[in-house]
């Protein structure tokens, strides 16, 4: 297993530097945001946040259409290149579990990039409350998420995965513990001369799993996606399992 805090320091650099000058073109995150935009039928004027932002990548491609939008993130690298990626948007300091924002603040909240189940049930179900207490009445939320079943079925089929991009080589370990739905990552990085390893568990949520916990604070299931295509979610075939709810 990780360290219990994990997530302080797997986002340290050069997870930054790998997804931005490798993985990760800006095309993709224009797709994304708006896709994002299109799924919660944002309007020019809305207030939205983007949290965890990582280094900006979707608020980068969302400011051309909204001029309110704000960037939460717990890294300090992350904070770091998205100011510099982003100079004069606001990009603050923060904790999904405490967002440093006052009720009823956004039109929409959007969690990218498997940004959920980093925590244990009771404080991933704080961080959902936390979402609501910043939306408006009849807001939304925007949950990008691992669809369970063919991830674990890929990585049990292959434990270990490589990426070789350039100079840099991505070598990842996997394993799921079915009781607990914890899925544990081992991540060896070797990037120019460089080797550092990092791990996390992120905790996966089958649909009625999320529903149950969406419902049970009040944010209702509105839209299930399986890719960012907008295809029909398909419990064993599709890549992503994307959640939009909103607030009653």
């Amino acid at each position: 297993m990780s360290e219990p805090e994990w997530y302080r320091t797997y986002f340290e650099e050069p997870y930054g530097e790998i997804y931005a000058e490798y993985l990760l073109p800006p095309e993709i995150a224009r797709e994304e945001a708006q896709f994002a935009c299109d799924a919660l039928d944002l309007q020019p004027g809305m207030r939205i946040l983007d949290a965890p932002c990582g280094y900006g990548r979707h608020m980068d491609a969302l400011r051309p259409l909204f001029r309110d939008i704000v960037g939460l993130d717990l890294n300090p690298d992350c904070l770091k290149r998205a100011r510099v990626y982003l100079p004069g948007m606001r990009i603050v300091h923060g904790d999904l579990r405490h967002l440093p924002f006052a009720p009823s603040t956004f039109d929409a909240a959007l969690n990218l990039f498997n940004s959920f189940g980093y925590f244990d049930e009771e404080t991933n179900r704080r961080v959902l409350l936390e979402y609501r207490r910043v939306l408006k009445s009849g807001g939304g939320l925007f949950l990008d998420l691992a669809n369970p079943e063919p991830l674990v079925d890929l990585i049990t089929e292959h434990p270990r995965t490589q990426q070789q991009v350039y100079d840099l080589l991505l070598t990842e370990d996997w394993d799921y513990d079915p009781d607990s739905g914890i899925l544990h990552n081992k991540t060896h990085i070797e990037l120019a001369g460089r080797a550092i390893e990092r791990c996390y568990d992120l905790k996966l949520y089958h649909l009625e799993e999320i529903r149950a916990l969406l419902d049970g604070i009040g944010l209702e299931t509105e839209k299930v996606f399986g890719d960012f295509d907008g295809e029909d979610y398909d419990t064993e075939e599709s890549t992503r399992m994307i959640v939009v709810a909103q607030k009653r």
